[in-house]
């Protein structure tokens, strides 16, 4: 008799060992397929490494493409070019080849002359050979000449200079007698036109020294005297014309009010490092307006439009000048001091 226990027992021994076994399987199934997962991931990997390693290839091989169809643009139009070349060379071969043909035909053509030259050289040598005779000769004729010609004109001019002498001798005491002559009228004349002026020097200073608000001025240092007496009572403004510069260093400005308007005309030498640094020591202490005018021996001053100064070298040398305060005779010269200001070029230090 089966005993059931031990059939389900042994039943379930088997059920236990499949089990065991199918789990084996599933665990071996597991493990293989994780190893085909990772097979499966690397070949992914690789491919696509492939693709892109593919895809630059491709690009290469387009860049290689494009680098062919622009070489052989580049190779068509260098063949057009060695083909213009070539004709150009073959142009230039005809060329050379014809002036070869020339330059043998001027070769042989200054050959030709070379051997004329030669025989006319030989031509010439006789002709100068033949001149040099005929110069020698004319110079051996004319040194005869021209000795025989210095001895006569030696004759003629001691017996010239014979005659000359005795009519000098004559003609000597006739000029000196009249010289002397007409140097003492000559004196008599001077002598009286100098009393003459004198005299009409004199009748003018007094005429002059007569009329009211003038005086008169000789010399060139009582002029400046006077100028800086009357600078000091200046109260709007001063109109200053110098002959140069220089003349200013004896002008006297200490005591001169800084708002008076100064007007300055004379001639400087704006390269002359001396004249620059005087006259910005004038712009920094004054208000000055400074004009460059033509050297010249005019002296003009003007203070505030009531008085003048006036004063120049006259054509004798001499130094003549004026002051007054007259309106009519200021009125009447200050066109000069306008004018010799007007006429000068503004100067900016």
């Amino acid at each position: 008799m089966i005993d059931l226990g031990t059939e389900i027992e042994k039943l379930k021994n088997r059920i236990h060992e499949k089990k065991q076994k199918v789990k084996e399987l599933e665990n071996k199934m597991i493990f293989e397929s994780k190893s085909k997962i990772d097979e499966l991931i690397k070949l992914e990997s690789i491919i696509k490494e492939k693709d892109t390693k593919l895809e630059e290839r491709q690009e290469k091989i387009m860049k290689l493409k494009q680098d062919i169809e622009k070489f052989k643009i580049e190779s068509d139009e260098k063949n057009k070019k060695i083909d213009e070349l070539g004709k150009i060379k073959d142009e230039k071969e005809s060329e050379i080849s014809s002036l070869k043909d020339k330059i043998d035909r001027l070769t042989e053509e200054i050959e030709n002359k070379d051997k004329i030259i030669t025989s006319q050289k030989e031509e010439i040598n006789n002709i100068k050979q033949d001149m040099d005779k005929v110069i020698d000769e004319i110079k051996e004729n004319y040194e005869k000449k021209i000795n025989e010609i210095k001895e006569e004109y030696k004759k003629i001019i001691e017996d010239t200079k014979s005659e000359v002498e005795k009519e000098l001798n004559t003609s000597k005491a006739k000029y000196e007698e009249e010289l002397n002559k007409i140097k003492s009228e000559l004196k008599e004349k001077i002598e009286d036109l100098e009393k003459r002026n004198k005299e009409l020097e004199d009748k003018l200073k007094g005429v002059i020294s007569n009329i009211d608000n003038i005086k008169i001025f000789n010399d060139r240092q009582d002029l400046i005297k006077h100028i800086n007496e009357i600078i000091k009572d200046a109260k709007i403004r001063l109109m200053l014309v110098f002959p140069k510069l220089e003349d200013m260093k004896d002008i006297d400005l200490e005591d001169l009010d800084n708002n008076i308007a100064i007007n300055l005309a004379t001639n400087i030498d704006l390269k002359n490092s001396d004249h620059t640094n005087f006259l910005r020591k004038l712009q920094k202490k004054y208000n000055i307006n400074i004009r460059n005018k033509d050297p010249d021996e005019l002296w003009c001053i003007k203070k505030d439009g009531d008085s003048l100064i006036i004063g120049t070298i006259l054509e004798n040398g001499r130094f003549f000048g004026f002051y007054s305060n007259d309106r009519n005779i200021v009125n009447l010269f200050s066109g000069i001091v306008s004018d010799a200001t007007l006429r000068a070029k503004r100067v900016v230090i």
